[in-house]
């Protein structure tokens, strides 16, 4: 079962890498986005380019690190069996 992890705070990434398996994916919104600047799991990685942005990070998207908008958010939370926000 696929699951989408929604970092959405500086705290949660750590906490949520420990759950993290092979056939999931990694979603950094808000102020999560801070976390794409450290270390990163061997799994797919998104941001919403917007709240990089607005949090002055936009230029500094790491290479493993797709910057996404909303619509794509959705459909990313279609795609994964289930999402769980940290």
């Amino acid at each position: 079962m696929s699951t989408l992890h929604i970092i959405a705070n500086r705290q949660a990434f750590a906490r949520a890498q420990e759950l993290m398996e092979g056939c999931d994916a990694v979603l950094f919104q808000g102020d999560g986005c801070y976390q794409a600047l450290d270390a990163l799991p061997s799994l797919p990685c998104y941001w919403v380019a917007a709240d990089a942005r607005a949090r002055a990070l936009g230029s500094r998207c790491p290479e493993a690190v797709t910057a996404i908008d909303w619509p794509k958010v959705v459909a990313l939370t279609l795609e994964y069996d289930k999402t769980v926000t940290w």
